[in-house]
């Protein structure tokens, strides 16, 4: 999965290169002007799709399998249709929506610090790109996506752990004075009591 990820931001870096007006266009625009490249894009990111679902299915997760076939089948309507069309547009917005949304619960039902970082990037990149178009913050809030899908594979499978709500806790620090509670002094039972001779 790594390695379509970096395939796919390769070339979707390439397809930036000497073209000026590819940064203001979504990301479904690149089929209609280079269809080699923008087919090879969706491509990616169905591939990096499908591996997410089969390491949900290895690790049968259940339920949690719906959010990724869900998203896939999405990607495709997106992949098929027009990108002026109604249904391409709403099939779009609502994948992104689904994405930013499960990956919140997830956050929020491990009770991650993340969360509060993963619900200001996407706000934060639309004042990074000072709302110049939606291509232009279309596909960075995509790469994070990406890059979340990739987290999310590493972690179920434990290859990789984020810091929990127990590693922000602070810590004492030194040369703080201690309470020291003395250890509790009991008689020894060892001893023979001495015995009295009686005359």
């Amino acid at each position: 999965m790594l390695i379509v990820t970096a395939l796919f931001l390769i070339l979707l870096a390439t397809a930036h290169i000497g073209n000026t007006h590819a940064v203001d266009l979504p990301l479904s625009f690149f089929r209609e002007q280079h269809p080699f490249v923008g087919y090879t894009l969706f491509f990616l990111l169905a591939l990096i799709n499908c591996l997410h679902l089969w390491t949900y299915c290895r690790l049968r997760l259940g339920r949690e399998l719906f959010i990724p076939a869900a998203s896939l089948v999405l990607l495709s309507v997106i992949t098929l249709t027009p990108s002026p069309d109604t249904g391409h547009s709403v099939a779009a917005f609502i994948l992104l929506g689904l994405v930013f949304g499960w990956y919140s619960v997830r956050l929020y039902w491990v009770t991650s610090p993340w969360l509060l970082v993963h619900v200001i990037v996407p706000p934060l990149l639309l004042l990074a790109t000072g709302a110049a178009s939606y291509g232009v913050w279309q596909k960075p809030i995509i790469i994070y996506f990406v890059l979340a899908a990739n987290i999310d594979c590493l972690l179920v499978t434990g290859r990789l752990a984020l810091p929990g709500p127990d590693d922000f806790k602070r810590k004492r620090r030194r040369g703080l004075r201690v309470n020291y509670t003395p250890p509790v002094i009991q008689r020894r039972t060892d001893r023979q009591s001495p015995v009295r001779r009686v005359e």
